[in-house]
């Protein structure tokens, strides 16, 4: 019985491990060292799209920008990009 139950609790932390990593891979990118003129259009479409995964508004990612060090000019710029894409 004790094989068992140590062999449930290596699945479990398995499975956490997995989807730790998971929620990382999905997470937004530092802002404070993102440029904005860089950006291909698939990746300003990838980054509302992780943003709206995550529950994050258009007016959320903007202010989450905003306090990593993202200037209000590209602020704007990407907000552009979005519509445009």
């Amino acid at each position: 019985m004790t094989k068992k139950r140590g062999f449930g609790a290596f699945i479990i932390t398995v499975v956490l491990l997995f989807l730790t990593f998971q929620v990382q891979s999905q997470s937004l990118p530092d802002f404070s060292k993102l440029n904005v003129d860089e950006l291909s259009n698939e990746q300003v479409q990838l980054l509302f799209s992780r943003a709206t995964a995550l529950g994050y508004s258009q007016s959320d990612l903007f202010e989450l920008a905003q306090l990593q060090g993202l200037s209000l000019e590209d602020i704007g710029k990407l907000n552009n990009r979005y519509q445009k894409c």
